[in-house]
């Protein structure tokens, strides 16, 4: 049996693009996200199998994420609509609208103008956009067969968190990443 032929070659290959083909390609090979989303509607953790908790939860942080999303006008809680832009990441430095956004509103968040305070719908003094921390958690007490859940910081509670994420850093010399 022969060997077919191997010609060199000293072609560059872009891995970047090969990696964001891959990227694109992998949606159709996962599901729609199954709504594994706890709820703190009325000051109340609402967990997605329906089991409610007055709270406060000892869970496990797994990870933790930045979220920003625009969405236009009033927020109506009977009409819900999918944000016109938003923005995930880690670096909170570096965000900037998905490629997914519908109606990117800046190249990036930091200098967006609807991410600025004072620009409210109605002339408010808080931001357009809403910035929220997004946590995968599961219950303290969870077996290895648990599903992660995501708790969504609300805005005026994202000082709180980066606090404890810091006191822990400093306290620990780690993240609260178990």
């Amino acid at each position: 049996m022969t060997k077919p032929a191997v010609t060199p070659t000293t072609a560059l290959v872009d891995y970047e693009a090969e990696l964001r083909a891959e990227s694109a390609a992998i949606r159709s090979t996962i599901a729609a996200p199954s709504g594994r989303t706890i709820s703190t509607k009325g000051k109340v953790f609402s967990l997605p199998d329906g089991q409610t908790h007055p709270g406060p939860m000892r869970a496990i942080i797994l990870d933790y994420v930045s979220h920003n999303s625009y969405y236009e006008g009033v927020f109506n809680p009977n009409d819900k609509k999918p944000p016109l832009c938003f923005a995930i990441g880690k670096n909170i430095n570096e965000l900037a609208p998905s490629p997914n956004a519908p109606s990117p509103q800046g190249t990036d968040c930091a200098s967006c103008p609807k991410n600025q305070w004072g620009s409210a719908a109605g002339g408010g003094k808080g931001k357009a956009c809403k910035n929220t921390r997004k946590i995968a958690i599961i219950p303290e007490e969870a077996d290895l067969n648990a599903v992660p859940m995501v708790l969504s910081v609300s805005p005026t509670g994202i000082k709180a968190f980066d606090a404890a994420v810091e006191r822990i850093k400093k306290t620990y010399d780690s993240v609260p990443i178990r």
